[in-house]
């Protein structure tokens, strides 16, 4: 339980840390490498088992230390005008549903870590 607790604390702690360094760097989103974007279904916040791991394009890719000492890679997305394309069943609404989520903190193992 305690474990539990300090997992979850820091999980708050290095959002809090994300979104503050976001702003600096002029970034309005950031999606880590290795996330689980997909979710169960269209009413579930839990991971999808079968989902692929987020990794981000080389030329949008971003690094940020959070507090508790963590480096995180991932895709940044610099402040402008952002266009997301490909075809049908690619991610782009997973993606964007991800992004409008960003503002909310999530819970240690639901993938968006």
């Amino acid at each position: 339980m305690r474990n539990s607790l300090k997992i979850h604390v820091t999980t708050v702690e290095d959002q809090h840390e994300l979104r503050k360094q976001i702003k600096k760097l002029n970034w309005v989103s950031f999606i880590a490498n290795d996330s689980i974007l997909p979710r169960e279904s269209g009413v579930s916040e839990k991971p999808l088992l079968t989902g692929i791991k987020f990794q981000s394009p080389k030329s949008l890719e971003g690094q940020v230390t959070l507090k508790s000492g963590k480096t995180i890679s991932g895709m940044a997305i610099r402040a402008g005008i952002t266009v997301i394309v490909g075809g049908g069943f690619h991610g782009k609404s997973t993606l964007v549903n991800a992004i409008s989520k960003c503002i909310y903190d999530h819970v240690p193992g639901d993938g968006r870590e």
